[in-house]
């Protein structure tokens, strides 16, 4: 598992951290799913002992301003994760959110993905493309998906 290598450490850190960033912000729990096996999302979101939400969590290398300019404020995910993410929240009755979490501005910007019936609650672009297999390189050819974060929230 990538989760077990020093990048995959270095990522894991990142992602606690916008764990704290969440929890302050919004008032809820980030329970983690384990990291040492495959997971369809990365968290459920517990308030008041209920889930009410389950999270898609990247850590990214960029400023928000480089988001923003190089990247026209897409967010770049791999498709099959965060549709199996907004399926599942479907089967529990709740929505399916996105968080990025921008390292060098120590920011994080959420998006609700999904709605508790499943629908899309953002525009997703979809493309195939060639991108780095996981955090420890290769590539893959895949189909990605491209988020719409200009109407993200940050924090």
């Amino acid at each position: 598992m990538d989760i077990l290598t020093p990048k995959g450490q270095e990522s894991l850190a990142h992602e606690r951290r916008a764990k704290e960033l969440l929890e302050a912000r919004y008032g809820v729990q980030y329970v983690e799913t384990p990291k040492d096996k495959p997971a369809v999302v990365d968290a459920l979101l517990i308030r008041s002992g209920a889930i009410v939400g389950l999270v898609e969590t990247k850590c990214r290398d960029m400023t928000l301003w480089q988001l923003q300019n190089r990247f026209n404020s897409e967010w770049l995910v791999t498709f099959n994760k965060i549709n199996k993410g907004r399926l599942m929240a479907r089967d529990l009755g709740v929505s399916f959110y996105g968080v990025l979490y921008l390292i060098p501005d120590d920011r994080i910007l959420t998006v609700r993905l999904s709605t508790p019936s499943g629908d899309w609650a953002t525009e997703v672009r979809r493309e195939r493309t060639e991108t780095q297999a996981t955090i420890n390189g290769g590539t893959a050819r895949r189909m990605n998906a491209f988020v719409n974060m200009k109407l993200a929230k940050t924090e």
